[in-house]
């Protein structure tokens, strides 16, 4: 009998965990009754009750296990969840019910037709329009900018082969962008599509640095445009602030010039080259702090505790 694995990352998401594993367990026993199953919590240490809730699920049903973190690692918990899972696929899913249950089964489906990724893509979302917006601008912009295409509205909800499975788990970089590996080194791709509904209960813990976070690992990870971009309008600002020193110069021995030559070169060269400098250095910044993560390896989550293993 083949078995999936089901991980929900969590964090203060006490009034969702139990309806959340209530509707899984409701959809392996009644429709996908044909594979036996497991249930991975993956917690950020909450501070909510959630741990309570994850615990009492446990010692009902040992079909569920939870990994307990001893802080709030954000994306190293998932990470970490792929490596100790034992199942032949893996569906990745929030715990809040915008990834929608439902699509476990149709996942499934596509799964046994010999798709090795099955992936849920937001084609509407009942939450904030602004937000849904934006990222549908950052996935355009992320097409411009990298040689692998992204996949548009994609948050890494789907369905995932051992196979593939395993080329992430193989990754050397502490936190994988999972989004870029499916468009790089994923198999044949099926997607599915749906409406992302709002949460059933509480507040997301996605706030804005966070997804910046992600976004800007997204960038340094497949796309060397910035760097070029910054070398190229370093080119430019060079040749345009020579040329404009030039003409100064000109103006000033025709006595057409109206200020002082020299506080005129003095004001260009330091707003030009001011304001690129703080641009050059934050972006390079971001490569740097890429690759310094990449670097030090150290572990991707510190863990607390281990239930049902």
């Amino acid at each position: 009998m083949k078995k999936i694995s089901v991980i929900l990352q969590t964090y203060n998401e006490v009034e969702n965990v139990i309806p959340i594993y209530e509707e899984i367990k409701k959809i392996f026993d009644n429709r996908l009754n044909e594979y036996d199953y497991e249930i991975l919590f993956t917690d950020n240490h909450s501070e909510d009750g959630t741990i309570d809730k994850i615990k009492e699920i446990c010692r009902k049903d040992n079909c569920v296990k939870a990994i307990i973190n001893a802080k709030n690692f954000r994306g190293g918990s998932g990470t970490n969840a792929l490596c100790n899972v034992s199942g032949d696929c893996v569906i990745l899913m929030a715990s809040d019910f915008q990834d929608p249950p439902e699509c476990i089964y149709k996942f499934v489906k596509e799964w046994e037709k010999g798709y090795k990724i099955v992936i849920g893509i937001k084609k509407k979302s009942e939450t904030s329009k602004v937000m849904h917006f934006i990222r549908g601008c950052y996935y355009k912009l992320m097409n411009k900018i990298t040689s692998v295409e992204q996949i548009e509205h994609f948050t890494g909800f789907g369905l995932y082969d051992r196979e593939f499975l395993n080329i992430i788990n193989e990754n050397n970089g502490p936190l994988p962008y999972i989004r870029g590996f499916v468009a790089k080194y994923g198999y044949k791709i099926k997607k599915i599509d749906f409406i992302q509904p709002n949460r059933k209960s509480g507040v997301s813990s996605n706030k804005f640095f966070s997804l910046f976070d992600i976004a800007m690992r997204g960038i340094t990870t497949y796309s060397k445009t910035p760097v070029r971009f910054m070398e190229l309008i370093g080119v430019i600002l060079s040749i345009g602030s020579f040329l404009l020193g030039v003409i100064g110069v000109v103006l000033y021995f025709f006595n057409i010039f109206l200020m002082n030559i020299f506080t005129y070169l003095l004001l260009m060269i330091i707003l030009f080259f001011q304001g690129i400098c703080l641009f050059c250095i934050g972006m390079i910044g971001e490569y740097i702090l890429c690759i310094n993560i990449r670097q030090m390896n150290q572990p991707i989550v510190i863990e607390e505790e281990r239930i049902n293993f």
